[in-house]
């Protein structure tokens, strides 16, 4: 089964790569008259450019209401007339260095994000050392780059799905070596975790849908990325619908899942204390966007009508009851009587699994980080699976062991192992640690006193009987 790539694979392996091996240079595409390229120090984003108008720093910035639209005729005579675009846009009143970093950061995301979408065109390295110095010098992470510009890319539609219908599947990357540098947030990783094997798209959508409001895009960053790929459309086969369409039926799908559990007030989402012209201006609002009438009937599309006719039985039939006041009376007296605490219990279920598989997914990436001395990083991951999944021991362990490295967390470090080993009095290993911080802040009686503990437990504990040692 082939693949079908949705993005510049080679360059997001060569800019990884960039960064792995630290090259200062510049790396560039071209289509047609169409140049960009993004220029490295170090292996760290200096600045990019493009010869595109859209590109130019000045309409970057004017799009994001740090330079005013006036004032681009004025800086694009001083560019013609021998400035540099930083010297031309520093020159217009009000204007600072912090907001001239901003744009460039923007524009940088902006030009990459356009450069994935080129995935016909072969990346060039073009080494050397003193670009930085004419075009500043953002000091960008390439692995956040690419993050972000996927986002953007996801974001504009300026990636797509090639030609492919619902039953579209997706696989996990053969190589896995992106996702430990890529600094995914918790809905892209929890999305990755659900394509860990080869996985429908038509299912996944409304899993996720769960959780993000955009779903399809989260699915369209991690193959812009290369951490998931996908089988090609087969040839020949029926026309497919377009991504809009494939997330809106996988969106009908999961209502329907919840309206059969739902109560009317559920179903038409309005509180049990709703008004009359607030029950019927929601029940106008699910049919703005789900009434079957909606949905023309061809080959293409034909279920995608009967699943809005499906879920729209429910939307009317709630309607129905709750627009009448005698028979909305009537319901809520039997409502009343058979909602129980047995029925919060077993919806809280599910939700608690997949809050678990969501925190496993960052806790992998939170220790890979530590393990990398990316403690910033591990910090932000841990304290995601702590919100999530505040019971578990292992999670406030190495969310200390994070915090540790930076004195600013230290109090909080030791709130969190302390918590550790409420959960867990026996976890050697956060006696350990506590100890070891203690001995960073110089409370040697403190430090003293978990070395101990470990010993009383492990007397041949050779790392605790050493560190015991330099507390004397």
């Amino acid at each position: 089964m082939a693949d079908a790539d949705i993005s510049n694979l080679k360059l997001v392996d060569a800019l990884l790569d960039l960064h792995a091996s630290r090259r200062s240079g510049a790396i560039r595409l071209e289509r047609g008259k169409a140049k960009k390229q993004l220029v490295l120090m170090e292996g760290r984003l200096a600045f990019a450019e493009s010869n595109q108008a859209e590109d130019h720093l000045a309409t970057i910035m004017a799009g994001m209401e740090l330079l005013a639209k006036k004032d681009l005729g004025k800086v694009a005579s001083m560019i013609r007339a021998g400035k540099t675009s930083r010297e031309a846009i520093l020159s217009v009143a009000g204007v600072e260095e912090s907001s001239l970093s901003a744009g460039r950061r923007e524009q940088a995301i902006s030009v990459l994000a356009s450069m994935l979408s080129w995935k016909e065109c072969e990346p060039v390295f073009y080494p050397g050392g003193n670009h930085g110095v004419r075009g500043g010098n953002l000091e960008m992470s390439l692995p956040e780059l690419l993050v972000f510009a996927a986002r953007k890319a996801a974001g504009r539609r300026l990636l797509s799905f090639p030609a492919a219908g619902p039953d579209i599947l997706l696989y996990p990357a053969e190589d896995q070596r992106r996702l430990s540098s890529l600094p995914l947030d918790s809905l892209e990783a929890y999305a990755y975790s659900r394509v860990q094997k080869a996985t429908r798209l038509d299912l996944l959508l409304p899993v996720l849908g769960g959780c993000a409001p955009n779903p399809g895009e989260l699915v369209l960053r991690l193959l812009s990325l290369g951490l998931i790929r996908r089988s090609a459309h087969a040839e020949g086969a029926p026309a497919p619908l377009d991504l809009v369409e494939m997330e809106l039926e996988a969106e009908i799908e999961e209502l329907s899942r919840r309206f059969e559990v739902a109560n009317h007030y559920e179903i038409l989402g309005v509180p049990p204390d709703a008004t009359a012209d607030a029950i019927q201006e929601a029940y106008h609002e699910l049919a703005r966007k789900y009434h079957p009438d909606r949905f023309s009937s061809d080959s293409r599309r034909d279920s995608l009508r009967e699943k809005a006719e499906s879920l729209f039985t429910f939307v009317t039939g709630a309607y129905t009851i709750l627009a009448d006041a005698a028979a909305r009376a009537a319901y809520d007296d039997v409502r009343l009587q058979k909602e129980s605490i047995v029925d919060a219990t077993l919806q809280a279920r599910g939700v608690d699994l997949e809050r678990e598989k969501m925190a496993e997914v960052l806790f992998r990436a939170g220790r890979q980080n530590i393990a990398e001395k990316d403690f910033d990083k591990a910090v932000r991951h841990l304290k995601e699976c702590v919100w999530l999944r505040p019971e578990d021991a292992r999670y406030h362990h190495y969310l200390a062991v994070a915090q540790s490295e930076h004195p600013q967390y230290r109090k909080e470090a030791e709130q969190h192992f302390l918590k550790a080993l409420e959960l867990d009095s026996l976890r050697l290993e956060s006696h350990l640690e506590l100890g070891k911080l203690y001995l960073k802040v110089n409370l040697k009686k403190r430090a003293e006193d978990r070395f101990l503990e470990v010993l009383r437990w492990d007397p041949d504990h050779k790392a605790a009987r050493k560190l015991l040692e330099s507390t004397v």
